[in-house]
């Protein structure tokens, strides 16, 4: 038996997605818009396309909060059955997000975690376009190409930057310098933060030769203090110039 409200059952929209009935297997309720509204930024996440999509991912999170209840939620907003995956999705976007949600709605769940017999049937069962559907995945294609192609040629600008200021001498090498900028491009990998990726392994690398050097004599801290006054103007080096 589907679970629809009154006004559902005569919806252009729910008479398309049960017809033909010998077709397609039937749901157990229409419309699963929790589920979509949840996974759907999930997966935008986790492809690292979001960013493209807050305007879309706000909707999304207020209209999911929007059904929150006292006990969680389920996939979808006319059923009264909640569920573990829905409800543990839901907590961790919504608080990531600034939402004030309890935890306690997780605490009736234990029994129902780990599982042998969970059986993924969403995509095919109910047919959910938003969540499944290769345009995200193309989209992240590009993504990644672009994103890789400006971090290639702002390694090469910092392995110049590095070279310039002859910070070998100054106890970091190149593998510190690699894992430094990989570090930092692991957790701010979009184009548009480009400086803000920069400045933040340039800090880190100056950090390291400011340590390294500071182990060595009283004399060598002394002319590494003159020789840092000496530094010349760095703000035209931000971008790699």
């Amino acid at each position: 038996m589907v679970i629809m409200s009154s006004h559902q059952i005569f919806s252009v929209s729910s008479f398309s997605y049960l017809h033909p009935p010998l077709l397609f297997p039937v749901p157990t309720a229409y419309p699963v818009d929790l589920f979509e509204h949840i996974w759907s930024v999930d997966r935008l996440q986790r492809l690292g396309i979001s960013r493209f999509f807050q305007p879309e991912i706000n909707e999304c999170l207020d209209y999911v909060h929007r059904y929150w209840t006292k006990d969680g939620i389920c996939w979808a907003r006319n059923s009264r059955v909640q569920d573990i995956d829905d409800t543990a999705m839901g907590f961790r976007l919504l608080r990531l997000h600034g939402y004030e949600v309890s935890p306690v709605e997780t605490r009736l769940y234990i029994e129902q975690y780990g599982g042998q017999d969970d059986v993924w049937i969403g995509k095919t069962l109910y047919r959910m376009p938003y969540v499944n559907n290769n345009v995200y995945l193309e989209l992240a294609k590009l993504d990644y190409n672009n994103c890789q192609s400006l971090h290639r040629i702002e390694w090469d600008n910092i392995q110049k930057w590095y070279e310039g200021y002859n910070l070998g001498g100054f106890g970091v090498n190149k593998r510190s310098l690699l894992r430094t900028y990989f570090l930092t491009t692991s957790n701010i990998f979009e184009p548009e933060r480009s400086v803000e990726r920069l400045t933040w392994t340039k800090t880190a690398i100056l950090v390291q030769a400011i340590a390294s050097y500071f182990e060595n004599s009283r004399e060598e801290r002394i002319e590494f203090a003159n020789e840092f006054q000496k530094f010349p103007n760095t703000r035209g080096y931000i971008n790699g110039r």
